[in-house]
């Protein structure tokens, strides 16, 4: 997402000191599983993020025009159908990013005992 999108948040939150977080995953982690599928990434890989709960059915819908719109940026139209391997894993691809920011909200709202938050500032 082009910059000035968020850039303006970033600029709020450190003229009033509010502390940000930082919620994504490394994009390799992202790209290994979109090429991939999740099962075929080591464990040791998947920066300690859980297995995902499946996709609704709503959602893999909302996914599927996603990824068919990314396929038109690259020139390359979707195959016909959301039964397609590739979409499978970019589906997986996009539970693995929203699992792991749920994962990362969920230990700064109760963080381990002993264990400071990190939290980024702006």
């Amino acid at each position: 997402m082009p910059a000035e999108i968020y850039l303006p948040l970033f600029q709020f939150a450190r003229l009033n000191r509010i502390p940000m977080l930082a919620l994504n995953v490394d994009q390799e982690l992202t790209r290994a599983i979109a090429e991939k599928g999740w099962d075929a990434v080591p464990a040791a890989e998947r920066e300690g993020v859980g297995r995902p709960a499946p996709a609704s059915t709503a959602y893999q819908q909302f996914l599927f025009e996603i990824y068919r719109q990314h396929a038109a940026m690259r020139g390359k139209p979707a195959k016909a159908g959301s039964r397609d391997p590739a979409f499978a894993n970019f589906v997986d691809s996009q539970l693995a990013w929203d699992r792991a920011m749920a994962e990362m909200l969920a230990r700064q709202a109760a963080p381990a005992a002993g264990r400071p938050r990190q939290v980024a500032h702006g």
